[in-house]
């Protein structure tokens, strides 16, 4: 008979946890995304959830009110989605906020790295780190426009390869990884705002006018266009969604690492 750990076992420890959980082998296990949340307790807590949706709450409090300002003073709305070293009472405003939340998203997949040994998970984490802190440093000094400025071809193309080179790396050390932790909705979310951010930001102005000939507009007497703020408004809450993913993932090192015997005694029961 076999006394050798089963298979939930075997992927924890393939994951970088640091201690050996033997699991008796007459207690077959099935790791499920809800099982992989009981073992290594992902599940936010209450106050992390309310605290996550006065943030969103507030986010969406933030947009609708910088709409309304670009409809009734759009100078005052450009302040807003300026670069930083632009001049205003509120100039930068929304890129400080993206910056704050690429970057912090890079910081936490770094403090994960101390919560794992494994390899494999290093990997992840640092690729991720890597990720997140240019898309932080290229939102701060612009790089990709000035790169626009450099090579003759639309600036929107180097957003496009940053984000297929993130698909890759998600897909590639997943892969390795080996084990069943689900890319999470946050992700998800935050690539497809992204992905809307950049058509805006390279075809508004085409978006615009096919928007306004689908839904048959002019005919109504509306010429309104994409609203400019339109393409920040999306940055800033695709930056917010893959903060939470970076908060999760960081979260999940840190739980994995202090809760390796309430692991077991779920796996075992």
């Amino acid at each position: 008979m076999n006394n050798g750990p089963n298979k939930v076992d075997r992927e924890y420890n393939a994951g970088g946890l640091e201690r050996s959980m033997e699991i008796p082998a007459n207690r077959p296990h099935v790791a499920t995304a809800k099982t992989h949340q009981r073992l290594v307790g992902l599940r936010p807590r209450s106050g992390v959830r309310q605290l996550r949706v006065l943030a969103f709450v507030a986010l969406a409090g933030y947009s609708v009110a910088l709409l309304a300002i670009e409809r009734q003073s759009p100078g005052v709305a450009r302040e807003f989605v300026a670069e930083i070293t632009a001049s205003g009472a509120w100039h930068g405003l929304n890129t400080s906020l993206c910056v704050f939340l690429l970057l912090g998203s890079a910081l936490l997949f770094a403090v994960g790295l101390r919560f794992t040994s494994a390899d494999s998970e290093r990997r992840f984490l640092v690729s991720q780190t890597l990720v997140f802190a240019f898309l932080g440093c290229d939102d701060y000094f612009t790089l990709h426009e000035r790169l626009g400025a450099l090579i003759p071809v639309n600036d929107v193309v180097f957003l496009i390869a940053i984000g297929l080179l993130e698909i890759y790396l998600l897909v590639h050390l997943r892969n390795q990884r080996g084990r069943g932790v689900p890319i999470r909705p946050s992700l998800w979310i935050g690539g497809a705002l992204f992905g809307a951010m950049a058509l805006v930001d390279g075809y508004g102005f085409a978006l615009g006018d096919l928007f306004l000939v689908l839904l048959h507009l002019p005919a109504l007497g509306i010429q309104e266009r994409i609203p400019y703020t339109v393409e920040d408004l999306l940055k800033v809450w695709g930056c917010a969604f893959l903060f939470v993913f970076a908060w999760d993932c960081c979260g999940e090192q840190i739980a994995r690492w202090q809760r390796p015997a309430k692991a077991f005694q779920v796996a075992a029961n």
